[in-house]
Order: C-alpha cells, then sequence, then structure tokens
C-alpha cells in the first residue's frame, strides 16, 4: 500500500510538472504561436493553486521532499499573478471635483441566459453614460432594453454586440470581420463631444491563433485612431499584440486600475479577456471590475474625461 501511495504521489507531481512546464513556456513565448499560445493559456493562479495544494498535502503526509519542490515551483506562479498580471498598487489619478466625468460601463453579458431583465437593473444602478454590450441575445428587442435607461437613449446594435448612450450614436459599420474576429466602429455625440468607439469581439476558440487577429486591432487603433476599443477579445491583457499598443493607446486597467484584474470566469476568474483601450484624449479617473450571478464575465466601469477634438476617421 505504502508503494502504491508513493507511486501515485511520482504520477501525480509529474502530470503538475507537465502543466507547469506548458505554463512556463508559454509564459516566454505567449501567443507568438498557436501552440505557445495554449501554454500561454494555462492560468498562473490555477498553476500556483494547484502546486501549493499538492505540497500542502505532500507535507501532511511528511513527504518533504515533494513538498519542498511543488512549494518551489510554485513561487514563480505565484509571483506572476500578484506583480505581473495584476497590479495592487492604486495609480495617481486625475481630481474631478469640479467636473462630472462621464461613466462607460462595458459587459459580456453571456446572452442574457441568466436573467436580461437583471442584467438591466445591474447597468441602470450603475448610471452610465453609454454601455457597451457583447453576446446581446438575438432575440431579444434592444429597444425595449435601452428604454429602462430613459427617453434620451438611443442605441445601435450589430450582431450580438450593442451599444446604448445618452445621446446620439451613429453605426458606421465593420472595420474588420472575419469568422475568427470582429471590429465594429460607432461614434458617439454627447454634450458638444464626439467619441469614437471600436466593439471588438474575438471568438473564443482554443483552435483559433489569436496573435493574427490582435494584430488588426492595433493597426485600426493606428490608422483609424479611435478614442476607446472595448470588447471581448478573448485574449490575455499580456498578449503580444496587446501588450505593444500604438503611441498613446493604453488599458484602462493600467491607467485607472488595481487589484484582480481578472474577468471571466465568475465566480472564480482566471483570465483577463474584457478589454477597455483608450487613446491620447481620453483622461481615465477610475476603472473598477463589478461581479454579478448573471453573467459568466465580471462587468467594466470606467469614469473618464475627454480633452482635445476627435482624429477619428470613419473612411
Amino acid at each position: 500500500m505504502k508503494r502504491i501511495s508513493q507511486k501515485s504521489c511520482q504520477l501525480s507531481l509529474a502530470g503538475f510538472g507537465i502543466l507547469y512546464f506548458g505554463w512556463l513556456i508559454g509564459q516566454f513565448t505567449r501567443d507568438s504561436t498557436w501552440l505557445g499560445g495554449l501554454c500561454f493559456y494555462v492560468p498562473s493562479v490555477l498553476v500556483a493553486t494547484v502546486l501549493f495544494m499538492f505540497s500542502s498535502g505532500a507535507f501532511i503526509k511528511k513527504r518533504f521532499r515533494w513538498g519542498i519542490l511543488a512549494a518551489f515551483l510554485a513561487v514563480p506562479a505565484l509571483f506572476t499573478v500578484l506583480f505581473v498580471e495584476n497590479s495592487f498598487s492604486r495609480p495617481n489619478l486625475q481630481s474631478v471635483d469640479s467636473v462630472s466625468p462621464i461613466r462607460l460601463v462595458h459587459w459580456n453579458i453571456f446572452g442574457g441566459q441568466l436573467g436580461l431583465q437583471e442584467v438591466q437593473q445591474s447597468l441602470a444602478s450603475l448610471e452610465p453614460e453609454i454601455i457597451v454590450l457583447s453576446e446581446f441575445p438575438g432575440d431579444a428587442s434592444l429597444e425595449n432594453f435601452a428604454k429602462l435607461f430613459g427617453e434620451n437613449y438611443s442605441a445601435v446594435s450589430e450582431g450580438n454586440l450593442a451599444v446604448i448612450a445618452r445621446g446620439q450614436l451613429l453605426a458606421h459599420g465593420w472595420h474588420s470581420k472575419s469568422q475568427n474576429s470582429k471590429f465594429w466602429s460607432v461614434t458617439w455625440n454627447y454634450q458638444g463631444q464626439t467619441v469614437s468607439v471600436v466593439v471588438a469581439d474575438i471568438l473564443a476558440n482554443v483552435s483559433v491563433h489569436r496573435n493574427p487577429e490582435l494584430k488588426k486591432l492595433t493597426k485600426i487603433l493606428t490608422t483609424h485612431k479611435p478614442d476607446f476599443l472595448v470588447g471581448d477579445l478573448n485574449s490575455p491583457r499580456r498578449s503580444l499584440a496587446l501588450s505593444q499598443l500604438p503611441l498613446g493607446y493604453q488599458h484602462a486597467y493600467h491607467s485607472a486600475g488595481s487589484g484582480i484584474g481578472y474577468t471571466w470566469p465568475v465566480p472564480l476568474p482566471m483570465y483577463s479577456l474584457d478589454h477597455c483601450i483608450h487613446g491620447p484624449r481620453i483622461v481615465l479617473v477610475g476603472y473598477e471590475l463589478h461581479s454579478t450571478i448573471r453573467s459568466d464575465h465580471r462587468l467594466q466601469v470606467f469614469d473618464f474625461l475627454i480633452i482635445g477634438k476627435t482624429p477619428f476617421l470613419t473612411d
């Protein structure tokens, strides 16, 4: 029995070692190749948790060598979670005592499968000026959905992407569309300002190499210079293309966020799949992630100010 127990321990650690080796490769290659991307998508928080649990079990069973080895392997994964993938230092944000910031909310609502009316109520409680929705159900009326927010709100949609905003919205159509990714262009006229928004969606399929799709995103930022690119990219924030944004563009989480930045899956998020990228004339004064039981994604809430005129090109 002791021999069986020892063999079981060895097999378990070998399995964890394969998981760890794949994770380690992913941290160096990220999504430069399709296979590297698969390794990169092994969650750091899962690797750290599994290895620490194994270490604790080994120590309880007085298998100290295995316990020390597992704990040693877990440290880099834990470091990645705490200091690379997430930031716990509060950024210096601009004071807005005399100015009311504008609030944008983005949420992948999981097709409204967990309660579309409750999704409406959750959004309304946040009092946003503009809402960007991913996975809006095709059999639901966007017009009726938008009525809850007030008569001065307008709404536009394309496929399963929707935007609702206080003021006037104008949909320009697709910047880029393929079976793997969609980038949809909208302009928003509000309080004498024109805000350009690209709503993005990338297919959640492990067979898709996402780096080429994300490069389309950076090309759109460079060519069309929107104020925001928002959406569910199904790609971590540290993906190669998302780490090399054009000059002047930043992730809202980096500009104004802190704490755990993972957005999926609720209730135990391990991936930062939902993104807001903002341009140089947007000043973020707040960024938060909220969890509810109405979707498998956390929702993004960011407050911002607008400076200067939009350089957005519709052609």
